[in-house]
């Protein structure tokens, strides 16, 4: 009886106890899901406030600035003549003798132009808009069996004519020093000696200029023109027609400063 009462005693006593896990705080996921929620909800109502504060070419102008590449739309009203209907632009906002031209605004001015005096896209098919560090920079480009130029020459098209009448009285009333280059395809010439692609892009850009200069924009706001021949390809398509294009740029006063708020006053 004793012996049993000793090994009763000495055998190990094993106890077991059920450890319950609760819910935790999930690693906190719930958080980071929630931010994003109350993220997703400023920006909507944000985006509803705009909607009512903003004019129909405010909104426009807004979706213009964050496109890396514009091109011209009918969005704008047309109105009577050049430039008729609302404009967001007026002569102190191009002339401002403090700051750069806003270059948004511009780009809803060009577009009125454009669709003034003509059937909606007939010129503004042609215009392509994009910003760079240089400036604002408007590409007056090709299409298909509609050319600014005569084939292989300088000699401006009625075509390009129009447009250059449709968007000079906008860029001549911004401030900002202007840049001209012309660009053509890949496509060589044959008999015609040392003339090349160079001097083409090169004659067509000073051709762009004087008819610039002819539409009232002040000749001093002129300052870099230049020829680039095929070496700036809009498309990877070496002949295609965008390739064949005129490119006007306006400066930020950063790269050249502003031109006099009276050089318009001068004759040409």
């Amino acid at each position: 009886m004793c012996e049993y009462m000793t090994d009763e005693a000495q055998r190990p006593i094993i106890i077991k106890r059920k450890v319950v896990k609760g819910g935790g705080h999930h690693g906190g996921a719930w958080k980071v899901a929630y931010a994003d929620f109350v993220t997703a909800m400023m920006a909507f109502f944000l985006m509803m406030w705009l909607i009512n504060a903003t004019t129909e070419e405010q909104k426009g102008g807004i979706a213009d600035y964050f496109s890396p590449t514009v091109p011209m739309s009918a969005r704008s009203t047309a109105g009577d003549g050049l430039l008729g209907g609302d404009s967001m632009m007026t002569s102190e906002d191009l002339a401002d003798s403090e700051k750069d031209t806003d270059f948004t605004q511009m780009q809803v001015a060009l577009n009125e132009g454009l669709n003034g005096d003509s059937a909606p896209g007939e010129l503004t098919q042609h215009l392509l808009i994009h910003m760079t560090d240089d400036g604002l920079v408007i590409e007056i480009v090709d299409i298909a069996n509609r050319s600014l130029f005569e084939s292989g020459s300088a000699v401006p098209s009625t075509l390009l004519r129009k447009i250059v009448a449709a968007i000079s009285p906008v860029i001549g009333r911004a401030r900002n020093r202007i840049g001209i280059s012309g660009h053509t395809d890949s496509s060589p010439f044959f008999d015609r000696g040392d003339y090349d692609n160079w001097e083409l892009s090169s004659d067509r850009a000073n051709v762009m200029r004087r008819l610039m200069k002819s539409a009232s924009v002040p000749h001093n706001r002129f300052v870099e023109i230049q020829g680039r021949a095929d070496t700036e390809p809009f498309s990877s398509d070496p002949n295609a027609p965008e390739n064949r294009r005129v490119s006007v740029t306006l400066f930020n006063s950063s790269r050249y400063p502003l031109a006099p708020a009276d050089d318009g006053n001068l004759p040409n």
